[in-house]
């Protein structure tokens, strides 16, 4: 298990590291908060972001779950090869999207994409604050679709970033990619003028949850890879056996 405290990766401004061997890590940790720092607290999420670790030396094929505790904590889990661990510390730092939780009164919209696509938004650096918040706030609907939520408002001027990223990108792909995603956001929006919107779903346990044979994972944190000596609550979703 990792144990992590967020503002290790910050440097003296309060910004992210962006260079050496930890900005990887601190990277991959910060997409799991800022999707967790979205969703309601309790409630494991099936996030988009895929599993870092290579069992075998190939990419584990894994999604990772993560919970928004009530105290504040956040835990991880890959849902095939259980690598998994605890972040804390998190709030107010710039991978904290918590502002931009929608409202359980807002009519939210759901457009789903493919991961393909899902991987050219995560790409796109023209985003503002309120637009990254949709793409952190994915969730992995089934195997190889990604549902987006958001508002109309929300929606609408996404669709325009994304328009404009498309009639700019260098790469025919991308353009072609990000075309795709438009075309689904506008029939969505078309749709949702005609009906009620979908509610999310995916929420539940992991994959794995209640195997028997569960095995107890060595606690590690981050910085020198030294047992810190603390006992933690442990994990929500069960290590895989």
């Amino acid at each position: 298990m990792y144990v992590t405290d967020m503002t290790h990766y910050l440097d003296e401004w309060g910004s992210p590291v962006i260079r050496g061997p930890a900005r990887r890590w601190a990277a991959f940790l910060g997409a799991i908060v800022s999707a967790a720092s979205q969703q309601d607290a309790e409630a494991p999420i099936p996030t988009a972001l895929r599993c870092r670790r290579r069992p075998g030396r190939k990419p584990c094929p894994g999604r990772l779950w993560a919970l928004r505790r009530e105290d504040g904590f956040i835990e991880w889990q890959c849902g095939a090869c259980g690598d998994n661990g605890i972040i804390h510390h998190w709030e107010n730092t710039l991978w904290d999207f918590s502002a931009f939780r929608p409202s359980t009164a807002s009519e939210t919209i759901d457009v789903e994409v493919s991961e393909a696509e899902y991987g050219a938004l995560r790409s796109m650096f023209i985003l503002s604050r309120e637009e990254e918040a949709i793409v952190h706030r994915a969730l992995l609907f089934v195997e190889e679709t990604v549902r987006l939520t958001g508002t109309r408002e929300e929606w609408e001027s996404f669709v325009e970033c994304v328009a404009a990223e498309a009639n700019h990108a260098r790469e025919r792909q991308t353009r072609v990619v990000l075309a795709r995603v438009v075309d689904r956001i506008e029939a969505a929006l078309a749709l949702a003028g005609h009906s009620s919107p979908t509610p999310p779903s995916g929420r539940g346990l992991p994959p794995n949850a209640g195997r028997p044979g569960q095995r107890a994972t060595s606690l590690r944190v981050l910085r020198g890879g030294k047992a810190d000596g603390r006992r933690h609550p442990r994990l929500r979703f069960p290590p895989t056996p």
